[in-house]
């Protein structure tokens, strides 16, 4: 899969972030490795996701599992990465997820997610069943003092992967999209309706 420059830049940045002492790695919700794959050569690798059919490209050590219950004693990575997975987990595992992450890393924890993001920009509403969703499937936003209430024991360091601030929608934006107008194209990703499958 080709991957867009600002994905590139993200995953480049990502790695920086990774301490020079760090030798074990579990990266939660690996997908497909495009994260960490780079990196397999320097570090121990573990990679845990729910999809069987994205982790057969990881280069680790596969694990196929839910975030909410990850199958590893206490302090047991040097690092947990957990790279834009944290927005998209429902309330009912989103806590466990986090709880775990805490409990089995040993030194560090590095956390990627969207920062101050403003969802209604993003809220798309399906053609077919008429279910308001975002178009990522982002499903929280987080600044500094919720990240620091979820990671209390850790130093949290903001960094900016894209200088691009998005801009707040007006109101007739908001409401176009609520009523289902078509606004733009997500031709690289489309936009699947969790409720129905619909993809227009």
């Amino acid at each position: 899969m080709k991957l867009s420059h600002k994905e590139i830049t993200r995953i480049k940045e990502t790695l920086e972030m990774i301490p020079s002492d760090v030798v074990s790695i579990l990266e939660v919700g690996c997908g497909d490795g495009r994260i960490t794959n780079s990196i397999c050569h320097k570090h121990k690798l573990t990679g845990i996701d729910i999809d069987k059919e994205r982790i057969k490209s990881f280069r680790g050590i596969k694990i196929i599992a839910d975030a909410c219950c990850l199958p590893f004693r206490d302090s047991h990575f040097d690092l947990v990465l957990a790279a834009e997975i944290l927005e998209h987990l429902p309330e009912h595992i989103f806590y466990k997820t986090v709880c775990e992450i805490n409990r089995v890393a040993k030194r560090y924890i590095l956390v990627t997610v969207p920062y101050k993001e403003i969802l209604p920009a993003q809220w798309l509403k399906c053609s077919k069943c008429g279910h308001i969703f975002h178009a990522w499937g982002h499903l929280r936003k987080f600044d500094l003092r919720m990240l620091k209430n979820l990671f209390e024991h850790t130093y949290l360091m903001k960094k900016n992967f894209y200088s691009k601030k998005a801009k707040i929608p007006s109101l007739l934006y908001v409401i176009a999209k609520k009523i289902g107008n078509v606004w733009e194209s997500y031709s690289t990703n489309p936009a699947r309706c969790p409720k129905c499958g619909a993809n227009r």
